[in-house]
């Protein structure tokens, strides 16, 4: 991406889990987008990520062969 994200403070109501892996430096706000997000939208992003990953694959493999 190459947008930058605002890192923000966990709210108040945060709980120890949540802050602590913000604490270890994980982007809690790729957490929130998506649960910002349908279920539908979520599936449809994963199966996006799913069929790239799959093409890169064969495509990896395929080059494997002729070599």
């Amino acid at each position: 991406m190459t947008a930058k994200r605002k890192r923000k403070r966990a709210s108040p109501k945060a709980g120890p889990a949540w802050r602590a892996a913000e604490a270890y430096g994980c982007d809690m706000s790729l957490i929130e987008d998506n649960l910002r997000r349908t279920p539908i939208e979520r599936l449809r992003a994963h199966n996006r990520a799913l069929e790239t990953i799959l093409i890169l694959r064969k495509a990896m493999e395929s080059s494997r062969v002729r070599s």
